[in-house]
C-alpha cells in the first residue's frame, strides 16, 4: 500500500509509503489521504492528524507521469479534494518531515 494509516493514542497517522518512487504522490494516493482525513475528522477519538514519510524522503511531490495521465480537471479531483480538506481541517495537522521534501 502506498498510503498507510493507523490510529493510536488520539493520533491518526497517515504514512506515505512509496519509497521506490521517492514518495511521489498519485491521484489514488491523494484520494486515500482524503478518505483517511475525513475518517479522522469524524472520529471523536482522533485529536490530531500526523503525516509522515520515510527517513530518506518525505515526498518528491506529484508523480508527474500520473499527473499527466490523470490531470486534475475539476474541483472533485483528488488533489483538489486534498487541498480543500487540509485547508478546512478542524483538527491540528502535523507533518513530520524527514529527508527531502
Amino acid at each position: 500500500m502506498d498510503i498507510l494509516t493507523s490510529k493510536e493514542s488520539g493520533i491518526l497517522t497517515i504514512t506515505i509509503n512509496r519509497l521506490e518512487k521517492k514518495n511521489a504522490l498519485t491521484a489514488a494516493m491523494y484520494q486515500t489521504m482524503v478518505d483517511a482525513m475525513k475518517d479522522g475528522e469524524s472520529d471523536a477519538s482522533v485529536r490530531v492528524i500526523l503525516f509522515v514519510g520515510q527517513s530518506q524522503i518525505f515526498s518528491a511531490g506529484n508523480d508527474i507521469e500520473d499527473f499527466l495521465k490523470n490531470p486534475p480537471n475539476s474541483q472533485s479531483s483528488p488533489v483538489f479534494q486534498f487541498l480543500w480538506q487540509i485547508s478546512h481541517a478542524s483538527k491540528p495537522l502535523v507533518a513530520a518531515v524527514a529527508g527531502a521534501a
